[in-house]
């Protein structure tokens, strides 16, 4: 049993297992966001302002990065488009939905099931399936480039801890 409970928690942290989320949009129910799982530990760092992932890991289909605050989200969606939702009432949002999701950016990558996002040879990259680059950003320094989810909304590419590129969503 525990080995079976091990392999489960390993295919897990591997993206292996079928993910049950859905597409966002605008007035999602917040609710809908908590399908998608949290980056794991291991594979970012965190402060008081931003939660970075890092180099060559991945955020693969219904994984999320979260801000510290939790009001924003970087969403790798089943249909592989990366999707920075922003959370809050308004925006046309039905108020008996109560809190609605809300698409801030997105990397136009629509129809590429299987994609994933990653930080690789100092770039934010995203793949198809098949492991072909189908969209990303300039370089940086491969061993120091982390992609981080801020406090203000703003998805920032570092490199040795100064911005090389940023969504422009605080």
């Amino acid at each position: 049993m525990f080995a079976l409970q091990l392999a489960s928690l390993l295919l897990i942290a591997c993206g292996a297992l079928a993910q049950s989320c859905e597409n966002l949009g605008d007035s999602t129910p917040y609710s809908k966001i908590n399908a998608y799982y949290d980056v794991p530990g291991y594979a970012i760092t965190l402060d008081a302002d931003k939660r970075c992932l890092q180099p060559y890991y991945r955020i693969s289909t219904c994984y999320k990065l979260s801000n510290p605050k939790g009001n924003k989200h970087l969403v790798m969606q089943p249909d592989g488009n990366a999707v920075i939702y922003g959370i809050g009432q308004g925006w046309g949002c039905n108020l008996s939905l109560g809190v609605c999701t809300k698409p801030v950016w997105n990397t136009q990558t629509w129809n590429k099931p299987g994609a994933y996002i990653t930080v690789q040879d100092g770039r934010f990259l995203v793949y198809d399936a098949s492991n072909q680059i189908i969209w990303g950003t300039n370089a940086g320094s491969p061993r120091t480039t982390q992609l981080c989810m801020q406090n203000d909304g703003n998805l920032v590419l570092y490199d040795n801890g100064r911005a090389i590129w940023d969504s422009k969503t605080y």
